[in-house]
């Protein structure tokens, strides 16, 4: 085997390293999504609906959602 080519046991490792980077970036996204529409809505002086914490950050969360969250 030459000496460039890396072994199976290098590639996983990699690809595992490459998708904790991809999951910790997307929970990170997700979580600052959350925190971004709390803060808006507790900012906001609306007279109608008026979500909860955790109403406004689990709506916020689902992808579908997002709209009607913010």
């Amino acid at each position: 085997m030459p000496a460039s080519d890396p072994s199976s046991r290098e590639r996983d490792r990699s690809r595992l390293y490459v998708w904790a980077l991809v999951g910790i970036a997307t929970v990170t996204s997700i979580w600052a999504n959350a925190l971004h529409a709390v803060r808006l809505n507790r900012e906001s002086d609306a007279a109608g609906l008026h979500l909860d914490d955790v109403t406004d950050g689990a709506l916020s969360s689902t992808p579908l959602s997002r709209p009607l969250a913010l």
